[in-house]
């Protein structure tokens, strides 16, 4: 393990809880496993997002090419609410800024939709798994949260200074539009954690920062 500056560290990590952010509590048996990290990272990690995938937490996923943004809700019962959206280019490459393309709430099976200005949900069979520690996989290509399970290259581990922990992974078969690696930062105390995307040129593709704390539950809409 390795110990880096804490500049660097509070440069980019972006995991610090805002003053606003009411935290949930933290299991011991999880706060102990993520000391364990130095020695035992997978086993670590392992404990931690066993609870960090079923905790409520919010989550801001912002891409790169094409600019995209999603801002994410998931409540303690994992339904999720994510409001998506996209840069808009009119007409004479004119930039429109980021407009909301579309909101999906997704509950088990299910998933909720509806795109603006219609005000009316529309239901259909779940598509995509929102959930940043669960449903990753599908999207990125593989775990980066615990790249051990796909064998993943290049695997490499530290300690930052502010005790934030990382895991660095390639992607073992980068697809067109997968991440070809992968840096993931967890919060010393598990409650925040970000996860960074690059793609085949080594270019920032995405970044994906998420925060657990209380979520009011999500009502289910009415949808045809």
């Amino acid at each position: 393990m390795a110990l880096v500056s804490g500049l660097l560290a509070a440069s980019f990590i972006g995991v610090q809880a805002p003053a606003s952010a009411e935290s949930i509590p933290v299991p011991e048996p999880v706060t102990a496993a993520l000391a364990s990290f130095p020695t035992d990272p997978q086993g670590a990690v392992t404990a931690w997002a066993a609870w960090a995938a079923s905790s409520p937490m919010t989550y801001v996923r912002k891409g790169k090419r094409p600019k995209t943004r999603s801002n994410c809700k998931i409540d303690s019962a994992g339904v999720a609410d994510c409001n998506d959206f996209a840069q808009v280019i009119g007409r004479g490459n004119r930039n429109m800024g980021m407009k909301k393309i579309s909101e999906i709430i997704t509950a088990g099976n299910r998933q909720y939709f509806r795109d603006p200005p219609l005000k009316r949900w529309t239901r259909t069979r779940t598509a995509s798994n929102p959930n940043p520690i669960t449903g990753v996989a599908d999207r990125v290509g593989f775990d980066p949260w615990l790249p051990w399970t796909d064998q993943a290259p290049g695997i490499s581990t530290q300690v930052l200074e502010n005790g934030t922990l990382e895991i660095r992974a390639q992607n073992p078969a980068p697809a067109e539009g997968e991440a070809a690696r992968t840096i993931v930062r967890i919060a010393a105390n598990g409650l925040q954690a970000t996860l960074l995307e690059y793609d085949e040129r080594d270019r920032p593709s995405a970044t994906t920062r998420i925060i657990w704390e209380t979520v009011p539950s999500i009502r289910i809409p009415k949808a045809r």
